[in-house]
């Protein structure tokens, strides 16, 4: 079986291009093939060529004249002829709502012409009719531009009809991604599905019933969206589960908005809240379990699946996660798991050449937190404490003074220790139990200045 690139270059090979008019035409095999299948059953070979013919000459006028608004309001247009028809392409910007109207009126304007003129020159030369093949071309040509311009005028997208029908929506509604043009859609296309059902015309059944169900997703999705709205309060207690970094409480959070969400976008949410869940809580494992859950058409980001790497230990894959990113288009996000990848697996020199090389673009208080935090674990405390010095040197924070007073401590200065300790008590620092307890600053519980800023700390803290 041929690979889609396969069947992509041969439909390339196929396709037919030349101007017209100075716009450039493409006409695919598909439209002879589909051209064909439409209109041609029970005809001589004649009479089949003269059906391609007319419906050729009908589309391509048709699409003409969606071409030429495009080109009098200064965009450039193009022209595809596909398994669909046609479709007329103009160049950005967006058109106008009122230039967006013209061009989509156009084409069924110019079939109406084009059907106008075919039936004046019968009119005018009758006995042209008395030619089989002739009249055949007659009532062919006839029947594409006036028969098909009337359905295309059909409030259904991507109709040109369903193209007016939107625009006017959306400057109505000034939304421009307002879903009420699929509604519409789908009610009109089910509604000319059943009469062609009624009326036993398969084509049109075919054509209209594919025409109701594309739509399907979208007004699924809008509906959906709106059921979720009551979501709202819950939505909110996700997040502030996920701001205070509560493993648990944002694990049932999760969990209960997946029992109840409908639309992709919030299960989205619910399921990415569940993997973080279960990263705060240790269990990298569930994590990446829980990924299984999300809806079709999502994707963890990369922070996320990078972050679930991490803590499973595999390093490598994180660096390539991060490395398919061009540096110059990765986002701060991915720098900040390079940092921690490379912290976590020891590689400390690459660790401070990739912060270094990132700081200008700043870093949130709880990522150096956690970055000083790994530093001191690893008993790197030069590094951590030029993380926690640089920190405090763009905002004086209680929390980065005692980062520099614990590596001072730990690289056996006392005294630069008590002056960074009260720096970080001038700042801001409260926790008396949490500096009695710590470990890195054991050294300096027995001095005097070191019991007089707990005290203070004491003191300071609220009832």
């Amino acid at each position: 079986m041929a690979s889609p690139e396969q069947r992509r270059r041969t439909t390339d090979q196929l396709t037919v291009r030349f101007n017209l008019l100075g716009i450039p035409v493409s006409l695919q095999p598909s439209f002879w093939i589909v051209t064909f299948l439409l209109g041609t059953g029970g005809r001589s070979w004649a009479f089949a060529g003269v059906w391609l013919a007319a419906s050729l000459a009908s589309i391509l006028f048709h699409e003409l004249g969606h071409a030429l608004v495009a080109r009098a309001v200064g965009r450039q247009a193009r022209i595809d002829l596909h398994a669909m028809g046609g479709t007329t392409y103009a160049s950005a910007p967006p058109l106008p709502a009122t230039q967006n109207i013209l061009f989509a009126l156009a084409g069924p304007a110019a079939g109406v012409l084009l059907g106008a003129m075919t039936w004046s020159t019968a009119a005018l030369f009758p006995s042209v009719r008395d030619v089989p093949l002739a009249d055949q071309l007659y009532r062919d040509l006839l029947w594409v531009n006036w028969g098909y311009s009337l359905l295309n005028l059909l409030p259904i997208l991507p109709l040109d009809g369903g193209l007016v029908m939107q625009t006017l929506v959306r400057h109505a509604t000034r939304k421009p991604t307002s879903v009420v043009p699929a509604f519409i859609s789908v009610a009109a296309a089910a509604l000319v599905s059943v009469l062609a059902y009624a009326n036993s015309w398969t084509w049109a059944l075919v054509l209209f019933a594919w025409l109701a169900l594309a739509h399907v997703p979208t007004v699924k999705q809008a509906l959906d969206t709106w059921r979720d709205a009551r979501l709202v309060p819950a939505a909110a207690d996700l997040d502030a589960a996920w701001t205070a970094r509560d493993g648990a409480l944002l694990l049932t959070r999760a969990e209960e908005m997946l029992r109840v969400a409908r639309s992709g976008a919030l299960r989205a949410k619910a399921v990415a809240s569940l993997a973080w869940a279960h990263l705060l809580l240790g269990k990298p494992e569930a994590a990446q379990q829980a990924l299984e859950r999300m809806p079709p058409g999502f994707e963890a980001g990369a922070w996320l699946a990078g972050s679930i790497l991490l803590d499973l230990g595999r390093f490598d894959d994180v660096i390539a996660l991060i490395s398919a990113v061009p540096e110059a288009q990765r986002p701060a996000e991915l720098t900040r798991l390079l940092i921690l990848t490379h912290a976590t697996r020891g590689a400390f020199e690459d660790t401070m050449v990739a912060f270094r090389a990132a700081r200008s673009f700043g870093f949130s208080a709880e990522f150096l937190t956690l970055l000083g935090s790994k530093l001191c674990r690893a008993a790197r405390y030069a590094e951590a404490e030029e993380v926690y010095r640089w920190w405090f040197s763009i905002q004086a924070d209680g929390t980065s003074a005692y980062g520099v007073a614990c590596c001072r401590a730990r690289l056996g200065d006392p005294n630069g220790a008590l002056e960074w300790l009260q720096n970080s008590v001038a700042s801001g620092w409260k926790n008396a139990a949490h500096t009695l307890a710590d470990e890195d600053l054991a050294t300096l519980r027995d001095e005097a200045p070191f019991k007089a800023l707990v005290a203070r700390m004491a003191d300071a803290a609220p009832n």
